[in-house]
């Protein structure tokens, strides 16, 4: 596939060749991503960091979970605006939270489709390229009922602010936007506005996939019986 001077840079991180190979593959074959670089240990990660500047920098945090958070910040220690994306085989919560304290702008496990990666890469790329700093607590977003969120829209649930996330619970809840407005007493305006940057953030398109989407990952809360009889 041709690269262009505008397509993103991109620096693959891991120790096993097999999972450095298949992401060169999959983003080589991927338009706007061009892969600049290739590392098998965080030294030569740094190296390539300096001399050829990529965009992101994709890591695969497995190899030393422990260390997860020198690593990235020895990265992000070269260039502040770098972005990181994780990738693990593992679902244990401090190794996310780990990395996303120590300014990765997300995790997705390596049990997620392709498409699921691509999108989380497209999501990283767009954010402000600043890294969370290593004191903010990272924001782990999970359903009413303590259910986790999937890497990907993990990434995108992360990117909402606290006010954007009190108006989502509200509509999930069914409230319009004015009741929305006097409950944060904020202006019906207001309201309008965070939906727009919240569908954006999510990628949906409308109220009602919005509220589908919720019950899909859980963020809504269970409608119980007294509930549903008024």
């Amino acid at each position: 596939m041709t690269k262009h001077s505008e397509d993103a840079r991109v620096l693959l991180v891991s120790h096993h060749p097999i999972v450095r190979a298949g992401l060169a593959r999959l983003c080589d074959g991927t338009h706007g991503l061009e892969v600049v670089g290739e590392a098998g240990d965080l030294h030569t990660a740094v190296a390539l960091v300096q001399s050829r500047s990529p965009d992101l920098v994709i890591v695969d945090i497995d190899a030393d979970r422990d260390h997860v958070a020198d690593a990235i910040g020895r990265l992000l220690a070269v260039n502040a605006r770098l972005r990181v994306l994780a990738v693990s085989g593992s679902r244990d919560p401090e190794t996310e939270r780990r990395a996303i304290a120590s300014g990765a702008k997300g995790v997705v496990f390596k049990d997620e489709a392709l498409a699921d990666l691509i999108h989380a890469v497209r999501v990283v790329l767009a954010s402000d390229g600043e890294a969370r700093p290593a004191h903010e607590p990272p924001r782990e977003p999970t359903g009413a009922r303590g259910k986790p969120v999937a890497g990907t829209d993990q990434v995108k649930l992360a990117s909402l602010t606290r006010q954007e996330h009190s108006v989502l619970t509200l509509v999930v809840a069914g409230l319009p936007n004015r009741p929305i407005a006097k409950r944060l007493s904020i202006s019906e305006r207001t309201v309008r506005n965070h939906m727009t940057s919240i569908l954006q953030k999510l990628n949906l398109t409308n109220r009602v996939e919005l509220i589908l989407f919720a019950y899909q990952h859980s963020l809504a809360p269970r409608l119980d019986g007294s509930r549903m009889s008024r």
